[in-house]
């Protein structure tokens, strides 16, 4: 046996190290477990035997979904609305054969695009299981189309109720409460382990060996926050949240840097000299993650901010790293690191850039961003059918894949003429509709989903339902495969969707629409499930294929895009305030999309074309430049200026334009590497060169732009600016301070971009570094 062969863990290890014994997991998924089984033992005691009842029951329970008793009048009466309407549909339908396909098709990519599974999956299903049933099984029986989609809608109404019961006498905590426990959490974590780090790398004994632990609950929050909206969120709490957990995720990455850093065995001369100034900072750090973990807690409470937290004054960040900046410079002019060794000078280079970035995480406090949020008046997102607009292009292919495989999948059931195929739809349509992004690249696992529930729900017919009439024995089954999948679907989030994907496929082949003594329907329900999902894969391949990195890339262009909305060319009028507000509504959206689609990169790992470990860091700065430049764009369209000089005027201009120009380049830089070509192409390749290229470009001086301002109001506020009211030169001075924090952030911003876009296999050798310390660390311009 070879070496590596050797070293390969065994299936038994790997169940083990996914599968722990956690007891709260198993009671999760008992839980869940429990309402299937309900679900479908009262669907049956009422003769409305159907899938629907414990498959609906198995999605309500789901982490992705909020089951309270109001959610379900809603979810009902939605029910019971797309019943009524597939049965009228259908009913026309099949007797206008010519129309079927192509209205189906239009229906099922409008219901893909308008009520996406991924935020939806009640609703969704609601909607696209009733529409199924009536158009499949109307090709078959037409006069039955009543009766069996009235039976469907009843089922599912049986789940919801059940699922809903569960969830309220289990009296699990708020989604918001979670979230702002769990942000806190992270927050405090990060907090003791950087100090840890700290210590370890300024005390003198050699470090310990072994790598550093990966600290990141950034997927959880992503859905907690999707079901704290769920519950209720405004749209200031809901934006406040979102920075939270961005910035819990980067303050993570950065700690977890000097983690790493730390446990390196390297020179300890360099670290021995900054120690007077890294000791403030690390201290100025501490003490501002101590108020984000106080924001986190009051936050997952209260609508609006502590105003008495918010009184004491914050940390001075800036000043303690432009200390430290001038210490390394000092240092260096001295010539106190000369001799200090490459391995040496790179490590104390990265902890220091890591301090640095740390801080410009925690440079804004909560509730000055609480304050920005209010101040942007952000309004609820808007609903269905107004969420539609303006056309998220991303949204709409996928909708046409899943429509196109859908189609296909209708007519390969019905020119079979077996009636047992409808599974060809069913389990599809589902799989599909919870596939956008990460797991289409990972379609094995859902094909070995369909393959080993569909085999399980075979076995189970054939070695209980032919041997016993007792029911209960029959329930129990369900009970105990029910709960040993979902503890597997809440082991681990890289591989939920294929045990979730098994579940589903066992109770569509094991109850279909009604228990089954013989195996031959059975049989048929599973070659269908295994038949439709692999037509509906084969299309994702085939046809205009995609991936969440791509989306990734291009949906940050779309946020630098709005942006630049903010900051028009010179001469072009600012756009009139409801496009503002339509921008600042868009970006809310794709904030949304880039905190999901970055977990989902993660998924992808390398195959998603980008590095998943900067996606964070991007996305979280480029949101940040996007509402600065919002509050700039904001304050020129509410307060109206008086005349300004023509130098005032000048100088101005010159920043605005610096500063549009500078994300122009990023965006530019963006749209080069925004290519559908995989990995390892040619195409892939020729992009990460032009990406690479323009990366290496001069960038206008926003700096000097920003010193000329700045001299400019510092001699005109007693002359020029002296008859100005207040309200207008604080609009002024304002819209100065937001331009220099986006003039912080932009050298950022182009350093993540590059991380992000260049895999690290694509990057050149010009970028290797020296042992010298630098003031900027290891930094791109």
């Amino acid at each position: 046996m070879s070496e590596p062969a050797a070293r390969r863990p065994s299936l038994l290890t790997f169940l083990r190290a996914e599968l722990p014994p956690d007891p709260e997991r198993w009671r999760e998924a008992l839980v869940v477990g429990l309402a299937c089984t309900v679900a479908l033992g009262a669907s049956a005691t009422l003769q409305l035997m159907s899938f629907a009842a414990p498959v609906f029951a198995l999605l309500a329970l789901q982490r992705s979904t909020v089951c309270t008793w109001s959610n379900f009048v809603r979810r009902a009466a939605l029910c019971i609305v797309a019943g009524v309407v597939a049965i009228s549909i259908g009913g026309l339908l099949v007797q206008i054969p010519w129309l079927l396909l192509p209205i189906f098709f239009l229906a099922i990519a409008l219901l893909t695009y308008g009520v996406p599974m991924t935020r939806q999956p009640l609703e969704a299903a609601s909607i696209a299981f009733p529409l199924i049933g009536a158009c499949f099984t109307g090709t078959y029986d037409p006069a039955s189309i009543t009766t069996s989609t009235g039976t469907l809608v009843c089922a599912e109404l049986i789940g919801v109720f059940v699922a809903t019961a569960f969830a309220q006498a289990s009296r699990q905590l708020s989604a918001r409460r979670r979230l702002g426990a769990s942000l806190a959490a992270s927050y405090e974590r990060s907090r003791a382990r950087l100090a840890q780090s700290l210590e370890r790398y300024l005390a003198a004994a050699p470090p310990p060996t072994g790598e550093a632990q990966v600290d990141s609950a950034f997927g959880m929050h992503v859905q907690l926050l999707d079901l704290a909206r769920q519950e209720g969120l405004s749209a200031a709490t809901d934006r406040l949240f979102a920075t939270l957990t961005t910035a819990a995720e980067r303050v993570a990455t950065y700690v977890g840097a000097v983690d790493t850093l730390s446990r390196e065995d390297v020179g300890r001369r360099c670290r021995a000299l900054l120690e007077p100034e890294l000791r403030p900072l690390a201290a100025a750090i501490d003490a501002a993650l101590v108020r984000f973990i106080a924001a986190a807690h009051h936050m997952s409470e209260h609508d609006a901010i502590d105003e008495r937290a918010a009184a004491v004054p914050w940390p001075d960040l800036d000043g303690l790293v432009a200390t430290l900046r001038a210490r390394q410079l000092e240092l260096r002019r001295e010539g106190a690191f000369a001799g200090v060794d490459v391995a040496e000078g790179m490590n104390v280079n990265a902890v220091v850039q890591s301090l640095v970035q740390l801080a410009d995480v925690l440079h804004t406090p909560p509730g000055e961003l609480h304050r920005f949020a209010v101040e942007e008046q952000i309004e609820e997102p808007p609903t269905w059918p107004w969420s539609l607009l303006p056309i998220d292009r991303f949204a709409l292919r996928f909708a046409l894949q899943v429509a196109l495989g859908a189609t296909i999948a209708f007519v390969v059931g019905v020119a079979s003429h077996v009636p047992e195929l409808s599974t060809l739809l069913w389990n599809p349509v589902l799989v599909a509709q919870s596939s956008y992004g990460a797991t289409i690249r990972k379609a094995w696992l859902r094909l070995l989903g369909v393959i080993v529930g569909g085999a399980l729900a075979i076995v189970t017919i054939v070695a209980v339902l032919a041997n016993s009439n007792d029911v209960a024995v029959w329930l129990a089954i369900v009970l105990l495969v029910t709960t040993c999948f979902q503890h597997a679907v809440l082991a681990r989030p890289t591989y939920w969707y294929g045990p979730l994907q098994a579940l589903v496929t066992y109770f569509f082949v094991l109850v279909g629409i009604g228990p089954e003594l013989h195996v031959e329907a059975p049989l048929w329900r599973a070659f269908g499930t295994f038949v439709g999902t692999a037509i509906l894969f084969t299309v994702f391949r085939l046809i205009a294929p995609d991936y969440a990195g791509r989306q990734l890339v291009a949906r940050l262009a779309d946020l630098l895009r709005m942006t630049l909305v903010y900051l028009p060319k010179p001469g072009v009028p600012l756009a009139p305030l409801d496009e503002l507000i339509a921008a600042r509504l868009a970006v809310g959206r794709h904030a949304d999309d880039l905190l999901r689609l970055t977990d989902e990169a993660r998924l992808e790992g390398r195959a998603s074309g980008i590095e998943p470990g900067a996606a964070v860091s991007a996305v979280g700065i480029a949101l940040r430049v996007s509402l600065r430049a919002g509050l700039v764009a904001r304050g020129r369209a509410t307060i109206a200026w008086p005349p300004l000089p023509d130098a005032g005027r000048d100088v101005l201009e010159r920043l605005h334009e610096a500063v549009r120009q500078r994300i122009a380049l990023a965006l530019e830089m963006l749209e080069a590497r925004d290519t559908a070509a995989p990995p390892g192409t040619r195409a892939f390749d020729a992009a990460c060169a032009r990406a690479r290229e323009l990366d290496r470009r001069m960038r206008p001086d926003v700096e000097r732009a920003l010193a000329d301002a700045v001299a400019y109001l510092d001699a005109a506020r007693t002359r020029e600016l002296a008859d100005w009211s207040a309200e207008a030169l604080a609009q002024l001075f304002a819209e100065v301070e937001h331009f220099r924090r986006i003039i912080e952030l932009l050298p950022r911003l182009d350093t993540a971009l590059a991380e992000l876009l260049v895999p690290e296999t694509q990057r050149g050798t010009d970028d290797a570094t020296s042992g010298a310390l630098v003031p900027d660390g290891l930094t791109r311009p």
